[in-house]
């Protein structure tokens, strides 16, 4: 292999505070840096962040058998090796993913991708319940978001 940029990386162990599952789309991306940054008060080096079309959908509705269980994968990863016990799983507007669905009104589309974060919630919560790590169950608080083209709105209990 031939060398084309020159990096220096602290490989000792880190504290990873979260994980995120979002979307590829890069016009949610400065939605998502504003989002770790102003909302959670973190910086990218402190989570894990998975990104591929349609983030959350991938435990929702995933569109063929390995989706979900790559997403599934991935938190699982972060729980065991990381440490992670916060995951927030994101959607966002005019998403590929779900085809570019369109929606009459924004509480339409809201009520939609709500009930699709409610389903991808439940998925990973019930995934992280019945694995163990050394001996316990993963306690993991599971939290959903949705990227609007005006906002970014979490869910409430």
């Amino acid at each position: 292999m031939q060398k084309v940029v020159d990096v220096k990386v602290d490989l000792s162990h880190r504290s990873i505070k979260c994980g995120i599952i979002a979307c590829i789309d890069s016009r949610f991306t400065e939605s998502l840096n504003k989002f770790i940054k102003e909302y959670l008060g973190l910086t990218p080096e402190e989570i894990d962040i998975f990104r591929w079309a349609g983030g959350a959908k991938g435990l929702a509705s995933p569109g063929n058998e390995h989706e979900r269980p790559f997403a599934l994968n991935q938190l699982l990863i972060s729980a065991k090796e990381h440490h992670v016990r916060k995951f927030y799983l994101v959607v966002h507007s005019d998403c590929a993913g779900y085809g570019f669905p369109s929606f009459p009104s924004e509480d339409e589309e809201k009520r939609f991708f709500s009930s699709e974060l409610k389903k991808a919630k439940l998925v990973a919560q019930e995934f992280l319940e019945n694995v163990e790590i050394e001996g316990r169950k993963i306690e993991a608080e599971i939290i959903t978001v949705f990227f609007s083209a005006d906002g970014i709105w979490r869910e409430i209990a």
